[in-house]
């Protein structure tokens, strides 16, 4: 799944683009996911203490039904970071499964799309859509910058 994010901070669009290959896939098996229970290198990287850093933003699939994903989320959160969902009372946003093969009659009911956000700014709005040709529903929130 790629990744393009649209910001306008103060006057000035800045795109991010992201995939697959940017979310540190060694080790990953695409049958059977992460069952070699080595999480991937991105969130040690984001386990650093980042949340200072006005404007990150984090965001995409964060698996934290695996015991390595829940402490990677928490980690990020200890940081500082804030959950979008959270923040704006959403609670969780359901995701998965969507079209999926194997349980074709459930409706979404696992969250796995996280946005955080640091310093400087604030969640305006937070929502889930149905994307064709996943599994899964994108997560796109909205972030205004206070700062």
């Amino acid at each position: 799944m790629d990744v393009d994010v649209d910001v306008d901070a103060q006057g000035a669009d800045r795109t991010l683009r992201g995939g697959p290959a940017a979310s540190g896939g060694a080790g990953r098996d695409p049958a059977r996911g992460w069952d070699d229970g080595t999480p991937p290198a991105l969130p040690r990287v984001l386990l650093l203490p980042y949340a200072a850093v006005a404007g990150l933003v984090v965001l995409g699939v964060l698996l934290a039904l695996r015991p390595w994903w829940a402490a990677a989320l928490a980690g990020l959160l200890a940081t500082g970071l804030t959950n979008t969902h959270a923040e704006l009372g959403r609670g969780g946003s359901p995701a998965w499964p969507e079209d999926n093969a194997d349980f074709p009659h459930l409706p979404p009911m696992i969250q796995i799309g996280h946005v955080l956000r640091g310093e400087g700014l604030t969640a305006v709005a937070v929502s889930g859509h149905r994307v064709p040709g996943t599994d899964h529903r994108a997560v796109v929130a909205e972030l205004a910058v206070t700062g």
